[in-house]
């Protein structure tokens, strides 16, 4: 029996476990998070909402 490959869809990068592909995809999402808090706690307001559209800033959000 073939041993099952699993890939990260993202960069490409090959793991032999669900669990190792798990963990390394968290990295992917955790570093633009990240910044893009770090961005909103420097009062920067982004120029468009995630669909493309201007950010009206209706929705707030609240960063402590």
């Amino acid at each position: 029996m073939a041993k099952r490959k699993f890939r990260c869809m993202r960069c490409l990068k090959e793991f032999s476990t669900w669990n190792g592909l798990a963990g390394h995809s968290r990295q992917h999402t955790a570093k633009p998070a990240l910044v893009e808090i770090k961005l909103l706690q420097q009062g920067k307001r982004p120029e468009l909402n995630k669909v493309g559209q201007e950010f009206k800033g209706k929705n707030r959000i609240i960063v402590s």
